[in-house]
């Protein structure tokens, strides 16, 4: 390499390096990182907003459960099979680990789409209507009329999906 092109590198491997420190530093000025943090704070001191996960706490986990109890019935044995000649002693604790994986993703998928998606959307609609933002809901969903009542009681029937399919 020549001079000229090893000072080249060295010159863009310094800018990206303030560019990395740039963006570093406007992220930790901007507090983004503790969003999560404050919407577990939020959840966890609003009661309201309890009710569409519990109603739907027990099916979900009843899913996991056939699920990962149909994975290890079915599936175990003939990966495990295969697994002995590549994993060797370590099969049977790898084989488990791969079910239950398999087991996770299957779990995710079908209580998404059968179960959750619907809890996510009551519960964030009725997070807006705490905060005062009755009228942005209300153009997607029915929202009753009273401050009288929780947010999740307040909202109706939702008339358009926010999330087509």
């Amino acid at each position: 390499m020549s001079k000229s092109t090893s000072a080249k590198v060295k010159e863009t491997a310094q800018e990206e390096v303030q560019r990395v420190r740039q963006i570093a530093e406007e992220g930790a000025r901007s507090g983004a990182y503790l969003y999560p943090l404050r919407g577990i704070y939020y959840f966890a001191t609003h009661k309201d907003l309890y009710k569409p996960l519990f109603s739907r706490l027990a099916p979900t986990l009843t899913l996991g459960a056939g699920i990962t109890t149909f994975m290890f019935l079915f599936t175990y044995l003939p990966q495990l099979a295969v697994l002995v000649f590549t994993s060797g002693p370590l099969a049977a604790l790898t084989t488990a680990l791969l079910v239950l994986s398999e087991s996770s993703t299957l779990t995710m998928v079908l209580s998404k789409t059968l179960l959750i998606e619907d809890t996510l959307i009551d519960t964030f609609d009725g997070t807006l209507v705490g905060k005062g933002q009755t009228d942005l809901v209300a153009k997607d969903r029915q929202v009753k009329s009273g401050a009288a009542g929780d947010a999740i009681g307040r909202l109706g029937k939702l008339m358009t999906k926010p999330f087509p399919k």
